[in-house]
Protein backbone atom coordinates (compact mmCIF):
# COMPACT_ATOMS: atom_id res chain seq x y z
CA UNK A 1 0.00 0.00 0.00
CA UNK A 2 1.31 3.58 -1.30
CA UNK A 3 2.08 6.11 1.51
CA UNK A 4 0.57 9.65 1.28
CA UNK A 5 4.17 10.54 -0.07
CA UNK A 6 3.95 8.37 -3.04
CA UNK A 7 0.46 8.79 -4.14
CA UNK A 8 1.16 12.64 -4.14
CA UNK A 9 4.11 11.71 -6.47
CA UNK A 10 2.04 9.58 -8.58
CA UNK A 11 -0.41 12.15 -8.84
CA UNK A 12 1.82 15.01 -10.55
CA UNK A 13 1.49 17.39 -7.99
CA UNK A 14 4.37 19.43 -7.60
CA UNK A 15 3.75 21.84 -5.09
CA UNK A 16 6.54 22.42 -2.27
CA UNK A 17 6.62 20.49 1.57
CA UNK A 18 7.35 23.83 4.13
CA UNK A 19 9.80 23.50 6.61
CA UNK A 20 8.19 24.73 9.87
CA UNK A 21 7.88 28.75 9.71
CA UNK A 22 11.22 28.90 8.11
CA UNK A 23 9.06 29.24 4.18
CA UNK A 24 11.71 26.94 2.61
CA UNK A 25 11.15 23.50 2.11
CA UNK A 26 12.42 20.12 -0.31
CA UNK A 27 10.34 19.24 -3.27
CA UNK A 28 8.21 15.96 -2.25
CA UNK A 29 9.43 14.49 -5.11
CA UNK A 30 13.19 14.96 -4.18
CA UNK A 31 12.35 13.30 -0.55
CA UNK A 32 10.63 10.55 -2.71
CA UNK A 33 13.86 10.11 -5.14
CA UNK A 34 15.53 9.73 -2.01
CA UNK A 35 14.33 6.61 -0.56
CA UNK A 36 15.67 4.40 -3.80
CA UNK A 37 19.07 5.54 -2.02
CA UNK A 38 20.54 3.45 0.29
CA UNK A 39 19.61 5.64 3.29
CA UNK A 40 17.68 5.83 6.72
CA UNK A 41 14.90 8.22 6.99
CA UNK A 42 13.82 9.05 9.88
CA UNK A 43 11.07 11.61 11.41
CA UNK A 44 11.84 13.86 14.42
CA UNK A 45 8.78 13.65 16.19
CA UNK A 46 8.73 16.38 17.56
CA UNK A 47 7.82 18.20 13.88
CA UNK A 48 4.70 16.76 14.58
CA UNK A 49 3.96 18.41 18.03
CA UNK A 50 0.75 20.20 16.64
CA UNK A 51 -0.82 17.03 15.75
CA UNK A 52 0.20 14.88 19.59
CA UNK A 53 -2.28 15.37 21.97
CA UNK A 54 0.48 15.38 24.55
CA UNK A 55 2.97 13.17 26.18
CA UNK A 56 3.14 9.78 26.77
CA UNK A 57 -0.44 8.62 28.38
CA UNK A 58 -2.38 11.45 27.05
CA UNK A 59 -5.50 9.90 24.86
CA UNK A 60 -6.26 10.93 21.36
CA UNK A 61 -8.46 13.98 20.86
CA UNK A 62 -9.47 17.01 18.85
CA UNK A 63 -8.14 15.55 16.02
CA UNK A 64 -4.57 15.08 17.51
CA UNK A 65 -2.98 11.52 17.57
CA UNK A 66 -1.47 10.05 20.74
CA UNK A 67 2.03 9.05 20.98
CA UNK A 68 1.35 5.53 20.32
CA UNK A 69 -0.18 6.23 17.14
CA UNK A 70 2.81 8.36 15.45
CA UNK A 71 4.92 5.13 14.71
CA UNK A 72 2.30 4.11 12.33
CA UNK A 73 1.37 7.40 11.13
CA UNK A 74 5.24 8.01 10.26
CA UNK A 75 5.46 4.77 8.63
CA UNK A 76 2.20 4.86 6.73
CA UNK A 77 1.66 7.92 6.05
CA UNK A 78 5.16 9.44 6.21
CA UNK A 79 7.24 6.34 4.95
CA UNK A 80 10.04 6.94 6.70
CA UNK A 81 12.16 4.16 8.66
CA UNK A 82 12.52 5.46 11.94
CA UNK A 83 11.94 8.16 14.69
CA UNK A 84 14.02 10.63 16.79
CA UNK A 85 12.23 10.66 19.98
CA UNK A 86 12.30 13.98 22.55
CA UNK A 87 12.38 13.37 25.96
CA UNK A 88 9.38 16.27 26.53
CA UNK A 89 7.34 13.44 25.47
CA UNK A 90 8.33 11.06 27.80
CA UNK A 91 7.81 13.50 30.86
CA UNK A 92 6.49 10.76 34.14
CA UNK A 93 6.82 8.01 31.74
CA UNK A 94 7.58 4.50 33.83
CA UNK A 95 9.02 1.28 32.29
CA UNK A 96 5.66 -0.35 31.24
CA UNK A 97 4.98 2.78 29.42
CA UNK A 98 8.48 2.95 27.47
CA UNK A 99 7.65 -0.69 26.79
CA UNK A 100 4.14 0.48 25.03
CA UNK A 101 6.04 2.97 22.73
CA UNK A 102 8.36 -0.05 21.91
CA UNK A 103 5.47 -2.15 20.96
CA UNK A 104 3.75 0.41 19.18
CA UNK A 105 6.79 1.18 16.94
CA UNK A 106 7.78 -2.59 16.71
CA UNK A 107 4.33 -3.10 15.24
CA UNK A 108 4.39 -0.45 12.80
CA UNK A 109 8.30 -1.47 11.64
CA UNK A 110 9.10 1.79 12.68
CA UNK A 111 11.47 1.69 16.01
CA UNK A 112 13.07 4.60 18.43
CA UNK A 113 16.39 5.30 17.19
CA UNK A 114 17.81 7.88 18.62
CA UNK A 115 15.92 9.73 22.45
CA UNK A 116 16.97 12.72 22.36
CA UNK A 117 17.20 15.06 25.81
CA UNK A 118 15.30 18.87 24.76
CA UNK A 119 17.26 20.54 27.92
CA UNK A 120 20.82 22.15 27.61
CA UNK A 121 22.87 19.73 30.50
CA UNK A 122 25.51 22.17 31.64
CA UNK A 123 28.66 19.51 32.18
CA UNK A 124 31.20 22.10 31.53
CA UNK A 125 29.54 24.38 34.74
CA UNK A 126 31.93 25.79 37.52
CA UNK A 127 28.99 24.71 40.15
CA UNK A 128 29.82 21.01 40.97
CA UNK A 129 26.36 20.09 41.97
CA UNK A 130 24.88 21.83 38.39
CA UNK A 131 27.82 19.35 37.00
CA UNK A 132 26.30 16.41 39.21
CA UNK A 133 22.69 16.74 38.18
CA UNK A 134 23.86 17.02 34.39
CA UNK A 135 25.71 13.75 34.70
CA UNK A 136 22.65 12.08 36.62
CA UNK A 137 20.59 13.05 33.89
CA UNK A 138 22.21 12.31 31.13
CA UNK A 139 22.52 8.77 32.80
CA UNK A 140 18.70 8.82 32.95
CA UNK A 141 18.21 9.29 29.27
CA UNK A 142 20.84 6.76 28.79
CA UNK A 143 19.16 4.13 30.57
CA UNK A 144 15.41 5.18 28.69
CA UNK A 145 16.83 4.88 25.52
CA UNK A 146 18.39 1.45 26.39
CA UNK A 147 15.15 0.16 27.23
CA UNK A 148 13.70 1.61 24.29
CA UNK A 149 16.15 -0.05 22.15
CA UNK A 150 17.21 2.81 20.61
CA UNK A 151 20.68 2.67 18.62
CA UNK A 152 22.33 6.33 20.53
CA UNK A 153 20.60 9.18 22.75
CA UNK A 154 21.60 12.74 21.93
CA UNK A 155 22.17 15.40 25.18
CA UNK A 156 22.46 19.33 24.15
CA UNK A 157 25.49 20.77 25.87
CA UNK A 158 24.70 24.18 27.71
CA UNK A 159 28.45 25.93 28.18
CA UNK A 160 29.13 29.52 29.49
CA UNK A 161 31.44 31.65 27.30
CA UNK A 162 34.16 32.10 29.47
Amino acid sequence: HATRAEAWLASGERSMVRNGNRGGGIGLGRLIALRSVPMLLTLRVSALKSRIAGPIGTAASGGKMALLDVPKFAREELGVNGLILGTELLVGADRPQLQKVIEAADKAGCPCLVLMESTPQQLAHHDLDKVNAAQDRCLRVAQAAAWLGCAAFSIPLHAEDD
